[in-house]
């Protein structure tokens, strides 16, 4: 299981029909609605791999007023900008293994939904949320091509991810809509916050 280059997914979100339905009917619907309620009442969200703006539309008609999402797949992005053309939602090209930009500190809440499991550098960007800071994420429980990780327990999330979040909470849910081998594919949504025994923004 290796890292994919942007051109991989930039193929899969252009093909794939699921990326450019309304967000109540992708499979991610039930995903989505889990990390949102989650998050309760919040004004502005920072969302690290976005995707193609089907979250922030659920996002914008929950009354989220302020929204800036990151991805490095140029494709996802052209598709987030059309698909979510909203006032105070923006959708950003970023590669975040290599760039950071420090917003965390504007918006009250991170999230990052499929996305920790992409990338080698999931503890670098993690270490970097300002201490106490909200971060709602999801993980998924199975394989897959384009994962370099994946859990088969609460406890294993706990063990990479409990050294830069503090306050974890873990529990599993699953994405209405996706079927493998006739059981629901599991994920596991994290609830956390930056630790508080660093200093603030380093790793």
């Amino acid at each position: 299981m290796t890292e994919q280059p942007h051109e991989w997914y930039d193929q899969i979100f252009a093909s794939t029909p699921h990326y450019a339905v309304h967000y109540t009917k992708s499979p991610y619907y039930g995903l989505w609605s889990a990390v949102a309620d989650a998050m309760g009442p919040v004004e502005s969200v920072l969302d690290l791999g976005c995707g193609t703006g089907q979250f922030a539309s659920l996002l914008a008609d929950r009354g989220v007023k302020y929204y800036l999402g990151y991805d490095f797949s140029p494709e996802a992005v052209k598709i987030a900008k059309t698909t979510c053309n909203r006032s105070g939602y923006n959708f950003n090209i970023m590669d975040l293994c290599n760039h950071w930009v420090p917003s965390p500190f504007y918006y009250d809440c991170v999230t990052a939904i499929e996305f920790l499991e992409h990338v080698q550098c999931d503890l670098e960007i993690l270490r970097i949320i300002p201490p106490g800071f909200r971060v709602v994420a999801t993980i998924p429980t199975f394989p897959y091509e384009s994962h370099v990780r994946h859990f088969t327990s609460a406890r294993a999330v706990i063990e990479r991810y409990g050294s830069v979040l503090d306050n974890l909470v873990i529990r599993p849910v699953e994405s209405n809509g996706w079927h493998f081998e006739s059981n629901g594919l599991h994920f596991f949504l994290m609830e956390g916050r930056g630790r508080r025994d660093r200093g603030r923004g380093q790793p």
